[in-house]
């Protein structure tokens, strides 16, 4: 339950925008490996119910709206499972 995050209340969903934003952000340092890099943008949404649907649409928005001005160099190594 280390790495889980849950979805319940606004401070959840703050909470889980930093830490994939934190994310970006290591995984696009130069020192950053490969297989760092591939952990680091690896996401894996559990619940296929309203609110995972939905989740899973506004973080694929965020990605491809938000940070690609940030870390565009880093968009290819995303990983979304569902």
């Amino acid at each position: 339950m280390g790495h889980c995050h849950f979805l319940k209340c606004i401070n959840d969903a703050r909470l889980i925008r930093r830490k994939v934003v934190d994310n970006f952000e290591r995984a696009c340092l130069p020192t950053t490996t490969d297989e760092e890099r591939k952990k680091l943008l690896s996401f894996v949404i559990c619940g296929g119910g309203p609110t995972g649907v939905e989740f899973a649409a506004e973080l694929f928005d965020m990605l491809n709206e938000d940070l690609t001005k940030l870390v565009s160099i880093c968009l290819s190594w995303v990983m979304v499972l569902l």
